[in-house]
């Protein structure tokens, strides 16, 4: 993160890997967001924000993010 701050894996990785592992939802949240902010198309970055708004216990968010990420693939 601190070599190179605009890499969209690099966030989704820490975020799902560390911070989940740690219980930190919320900084789980924030890091998906920024991987988002970055690739905002990207299918995984969408559906893992699902998770971490899950993880935050923000359901109603978590729905939402889910809408979302059916649109960008509904298949």
């Amino acid at each position: 993160l601190e070599l190179n701050p605009n890499v969209s894996y690099t966030h989704l990785a820490h975020a799902t890997s560390y911070l989940a592992s740690q219980g930190r939802g919320d900084e789980m949240v924030a890091g998906l967001k920024r991987a988002l902010e970055i690739e905002p198309l990207s299918l995984i970055n969408n559906s893992m924000l699902v998770t971490a708004y899950i993880y935050a216990r923000q359901n109603d968010k978590a729905l939402e993010q889910g809408r979302k990420a059916f649109e960008l693939d509904p298949d």
